[in-house]
């Protein structure tokens, strides 16, 4: 078979129709990068392809491209911009359709333009550490145009040879980056062009792109290694001479590894709407409130995004995943400390990502000699606080976040109890809470012979005051993790004893006027009807520890609380509201929340409409006109919590909260605390089967459906 053919034809094959809950696709070019455009990643290396057809652009992102110090957040940046223009331009074009396969993070597109067929295939792989792509047709020649690469912070590129463009420069704060591109040509002709490559009647091309920084995790060495060239040179030597459909195996049984672990079904929707686009099929959910194979797509896509933005190695996903078109984001795309960075790893646990919260872990680790050194600097005593806003070279900005530093270690404290990993308690996560408890055990003062935490927030919403819940609650959940891992690993020292005497002596929380959870401890000045989209106040219900079925009456107050919160808010809020309702066992109101949370928000092609959250039509979540990637990640950690949970020590939940909607379906490969994997199946509404392989801990006592079971269910089986 002759090799223009060969290629065509095997690309051809690999893009058969896909089940419509692993792709997203359209029948157009993208116009607009927060809405339309598609991303790839690998975990640092990030692009958004815009899959136009007289004009190829990929903007790409590298996730270690900061500005910032040790005083400052700075900023993340955008990287720069490749882009091949056809000589020819044909502005007509017909069989458009571009599509990212989620099963295999794969990006396809086809269409025919003056009688030629064109097809792109792309992939950032993380074994090679490139974004590979690959374009073709079904007749000779038909590649002729300018390929440029282009540095999003104006450093002019070069050639080098006749198949290859780089650029390299450095930051404000002395980072050092690089890109490079290097193309290969089947048939015709590339030549140098100044700081551009030209084809000329090439059959096919293949584009290996690259870039990184000269960044390390490490303060140490003033987080500075290598000239970034070294790595990109080497990794480009290796893949150059690799076909491209072995490199695109290795790159799907890289991603697929994670991806397969888990398998939904959320019911079986009209076939009719597989001929939408997913535009088209967003808007008529919107209408109709039924398309279970969409709901099912968007639970999908949260596990693509995460696997796409956060690999053992890099950093961990920021405010925006990796994908930023700004260098000066809004909220710097950063690693926001009241949420937003917490929500992004929600999902991990359970629908079984774990591997893939190591790299906050390490982030947490890295940045926290300087936070503490700023801790002291700010406070005058040791111990470990953060600001709202924080970069990766140890720098925080906007105000000072009490709680923030206990949000992150909570994480630490869930993921072993997933996990069941002593050596990860013992060497990770045991120095965070000792360093978090040191920041407590100084901030918090003596009122009426209890102890509260003074000058705080109830982020983002009320008044800066002494007492405030959001700080109680997370004192307690810092003091908490504390005791339980020195208990764990028979650490329990002095120090354990007088955390545990510090945690007896905090003021409870309290019950308002209205049987409420107050917001504030000294002040009982809660409203009935406060739709603010944060819950600052119920984070030691969900997803904390310290409310529970142990404490009924403060249970109940949670949940008036949470109800008074209302149905609307932030694309990240909903997600949030929808587990906290999941956790209460109310499946419909969490689905109601998850459905609002898809209000389409384009009003006109390209344009965002002012002042509207909700999904945009590549079903990223769009909060206030930009990317929070916090609420893609979200959607699925809440249907998670819907679906299976595991919070009470000893107890998985299965079905906690199914909504009526999900009338039938199955989840399988999901995780539970204790390190229990479970799959479930269900049918007009009730359990028919479950498989229970058990952890390292014991067999746990199992609820169906808010009851519990006896262990001779014929329905359950553990193993």
């Amino acid at each position: 078979m002759h090799r223009l053919t060969r290629i065509f034809f095997l690309l051809f094959l690999s893009n058969l129709t896909l089940p419509a809950q692993d792709k997203i696709w359209f029948d157009k070019p993208a116009t607009n990068w927060e809405t339309h455009a598609l991303p790839i990643g690998n975990g640092s290396l990030g692009a958004m392809l815009y899959g136009g057809t007289q004009e190829m652009v990929i903007h790409f992102n590298q996730d270690s491209l900061w500005e910032g110090n040790a005083d400052d957040t700075g900023w993340y940046q955008s990287f720069g911009h490749l882009t091949f223009k056809f000589d020819k331009q044909i502005p007509t074009y017909q069989k458009y359709q571009r599509e990212l396969d989620i099963s295999t993070a794969t990006h396809h597109l086809s269409y025919t333009a003056g009688g030629t067929t064109y097809q792109r295939t792309a992939f950032s792989s993380t074994p090679k550490g490139a974004i590979i792509l690959q374009a073709s047709a079904d007749k000779p020649a038909q590649y002729s145009g300018t390929i440029s690469l282009i540095d999003d912070h104006g450093t002019q590129a070069n050639v080098i040879g006749n198949d290859t463009i780089q650029f390299q420069g450095s930051l404000k704060n002395g980072m050092r980056y690089a890109a490079k591109v290097k193309v290969i040509n089947h048939g015709g002709t590339l030549t140098n062009k100044g700081n551009q490559l030209h084809v000329t009647n090439a059959n096919s091309l293949q584009f290996i792109l690259i870039a990184n920084t000269d960044y390390i995790p490490d303060h140490t060495k003033k987080w500075k290694g290598e000239d970034p060239l070294i790595s990109i040179n080497q990794r480009i030597k290796t893949i150059a001479n690799a076909d491209f459909l072995t490199l695109k195996k290795q790159h799907i049984d890289d991603y697929q590894q994670f991806y397969k672990r888990v398998a939904i079904d959320l019911g079986t929707s009209d076939q009719s709407l597989n001929k939408l686009n997913t535009e088209a099929r967003l808007l008529r959910f919107w209408k109709d409130r039924n398309d279970p194979d969409l709901e099912e797509l968007i639970f999908n896509y949260g596990r693509y995004l995460l696997i796409s933005s956060s690999r053992p190695g890099t950093l961990p996903a920021n405010l925006q995943g990796i994908w930023n078109q700004s260098n000066k984001p809004p909220w710097r795309c950063d690693y926001h400390s009241d949420i937003n960075v917490d929500m992004n790893y929600w999902l991990a646990e359970t629908t079984n990502l774990s591997e893939l919260r190591q790299p906050f872990f390490n982030y947490v680790l890295s940045q926290l000699p300087v936070s503490k050194i700023n801790t002291k600097k700010k406070f005058g005593f040791d111990g470990y606080a953060i600001q709202y806003e924080n970069g990766i070279h140890g720098g925080g900005s906007y105000r000072w976040n009490h709680s923030g530093a206990s949000w992150f270690a909570q994480q630490f404290w869930d993921h072993y109890s997933f996990t069941l990993d002593k050596k990860f308690l013992k060497t990770q996560a045991l120095p965070v809470f000792r360093s978090v408890c040191e920041f407590w055990e100084h901030w918090l003062i003596e009122k009426d012979g209890q102890l509260i935490a003074p000058n705080g927030w109830s982020a983002e919403h009320g008044p800066t005051e002494d007492g405030v819940t959001y700080d109680q609650q997370f004192a307690w959940d810092a003091f908490t993790n504390y005791i339980d891992a020195c208990k764990i690993l028979g650490n329990e020292t002095a120090h354990t004893q007088k955390i545990i005497k510090l945690r007896e002596k905090l003021m409870p929380l309290k019950i308002g006027k209205w049987g409420q959870l107050q917001e504030w401890l000294l002040v009982d000045r809660d409203k009935k009807q406060e739709k603010h989209r944060h819950l600052s106040h119920l984070i030691g219900f969900y997803p904390g520890r310290q409310i529970n079925s142990n404490t009924p009456n403060l249970l109940e107050a949670a949940k008036i609380s949470l109800n008074a919160r209302g149905d609307k808010g932030a694309g990240w809020a909903l997600p949030w509201k929808a587990a906290a309702w999941a956790r209460f066992g109310d499946g419909n109101r969490a689905h109601k929340l998850l459905v609002n949370k898809l209000n389409p928000i384009l009003t006109t092609p390209g344009r965002i409409r002012s002042g509207i959250d909700g999904t945009s039509p590549n079903l990223f979540t769009i909060v206030w006109g930009v990317i929070q990637i916090d609420g893609s990640l979200g959607y699925p950690a809440a249907v998670a919590e819907m679906l299976l949970q595991s919070n009470e020590a000893g107890k998985v939940h299965l079905l906690p909260a199914l909504p009526d909607a999900w009338k039938n379906g199955s989840v399988k490969g999901f995780k539970a605390r204790g390190g229990h994997s479970i799959d479930i199946t269900w049918k007009d509404g009730k359990l028919t089967h479950a498989v229970i392989k058990t952890g390292q801990s014991r067999v746990p006592t199992v609820l169906v459906q808010g009851k519990p079971i006896k262990a001779t269910d014929p329905r359950i089986n553990i193993q």
